[in-house]
C-alpha cells in the first residue's frame, strides 16, 4: 500500500505515517474478527447448520432419551433460538457487507472507510455484540427455565423441555460468535463508532412457539 506524502514537514510525515499504520493494523483486527478462521462468519455458518438439524426434526437428534411430543418441542425451541440468534445479529447483513468489501483498499481514506463500515456492523449500536448482550439475557431465562416464561399451553414438564432446549441452543450461539472475543476488542473501537453503553434490560422471554 502506497504510504501518504507531506510536503509541509517531517512532523506531518511521521503523523500520516502512525495514522496509516494504525488503519492498516485496525482493519486486520477487524476483518479477523469477522472472517479469520474463527470469525464471526464461520460461527455464522456453523449455527446455521444447527439450524438446519432443527428444522430436519429427525429423532435422532436430540438428547436421549426424549421421544415424540417431547422431541418435537426440543426441536422447535432449538429451531426457535438458533433463528433468534441469527436475527440478532443480522447474519444476512453482515454477509451482504463481507461480499462487498473485496480485498484491503489501497487508499488511506478507503482503508478508514472499510474499518468503520466493519465496527459499525460489530460494535455499533445494532451491531453484533449488541444482539449477543439480547442472546445473553435469553440464556439468563433459558437456564432460569421459570414457567412463566415458557410459551402458552405448555405443561410445566413440556416447558422443561422447551428451556433446556433454548439454553442449549443459545449457549452454543455464544460459543460459535466469539462474544468473548469480540467483546476484548470492543473497547478499541467504540470511540470510532460513537456507541454508548447499552441499557440493561430485564430479561426477555423465550420467543413464542
Amino acid at each position: 500500500m502506497p504510504l501518504p506524502t507531506n510536503q509541509h514537514s517531517h512532523g506531518s510525515d511521521e503523523t500520516d505515517y502512525a495514522a496509516t499504520i494504525k488503519a492498516l493494523r485496525d482493519n486486520v483486527t477487524l476483518r479477523t474478527a469477522l472472517d479469520g478462521p474463527h470469525g464471526l462468519l464461520a460461527g455464522i455458518t456453523l449455527i446455521e447448520e444447527k439450524l438446519k438439524i432443527a428444522e430436519r426434526r429427525h429423532p435422532g437428534d436430540v438428547p436421549f432419551p426424549l421421544v415424540g411430543r417431547e422431541a418435537s418441542l426440543y426441536h422447535e425451541a432449538s429451531y426457535n433460538a438458533y433463528a433468534h440468534s441469527l436475527e440478532m445479529i443480522s447474519s444476512q447483513c453482515i454477509r451482504e457487507m463481507h461480499d462487498k468489501l473485496g480485498a484491503v483498499p489501497s487508499r488511506d481514506d478507503d482503508v478508514c472507510k472499510q474499518n468503520l463500515m466493519i465496527a459499525i456492523a460489530l460494535f455499533g449500536e445494532y451491531g453484533v455484540t449488541s444482539g449477543a448482550a439480547i442472546i445473553e439475557k435469553c440464556l439468563q431465562t433459558a437456564t432460569r427455565g421459570s414457567h412463566l416464561d415458557s410459551p402458552v399451553p405448555l405443561s410445566p414438564e413440556e416447558g422443561k423441555t422447551w428451556h433446556r432446549a433454548q439454553q442449549s441452543a443459545y449457549q452454543y450461539a455464544l460459543e460459535m460468535l466469539c462474544t468473548g472475543r469480540l467483546q476484548r476488542i470492543e473497547t478499541q473501537f467504540l470511540a470510532l463508532v460513537h456507541v454508548e453503553a447499552p441499557v440493561d434490560v430485564d430479561a426477555p422471554a423465550a420467543p413464542a412457539m
